[in-house]
């Protein structure tokens, strides 16, 4: 990240919160990984989760001020429950969808969305974390 431009680490910014809107939402998941829009690999719980930021990606954006410490603690709660989630076959999304499990790290991103959402002001940022991107 360093040396990134300021329009690039907004972007990335969007992307992660984004990322905790595809989490948060279990209909979302229903709807794009059982019948994805695309035939992109992105519409798996495989890529919904590789896709959220790793720790020390959130680390460096927090060292460098582009989180605030409360963004970083939300951020990185919800990427603990992500890691610790252990599906019985990361490929069969049917499976997960039904998964007790899976069902509260879904909560948990919900719970970090919509702390997020209380905090992040700019527009832009809150239409990624309500699933609004084409607003964005």
């Amino acid at each position: 990240m360093a040396g990134i431009a300021p329009e690039s680490l907004a972007r990335l910014r969007r992307q992660w919160f984004g990322s905790v809107y595809e989490i948060a939402d279990l209909g979302y998941q229903r709807r794009t990984w059982l019948t994805p829009p695309t035939s992109s690999p992105h519409w798996s719980y495989v890529e919904f989760c590789c896709s959220y930021p790793d720790a020390d990606q959130l680390q460096f954006a927090r060292d460098h001020g582009h989180l605030s410490s409360k963004e970083f603690d939300l951020l990185s709660a919800l990427g603990e429950a992500i890691i610790s989630h252990k599906a019985n076959d990361d490929c069969d999304d049917g499976a997960i969808l039904e998964d007790p499990d899976w069902h509260a790290v879904v909560a948990k991103a919900e719970t970090v969305r919509q702390q997020l959402l209380a905090i992040i002001a700019d527009t832009v940022e809150r239409n990624y974390l309500t699933g609004d991107m084409g607003a964005a």
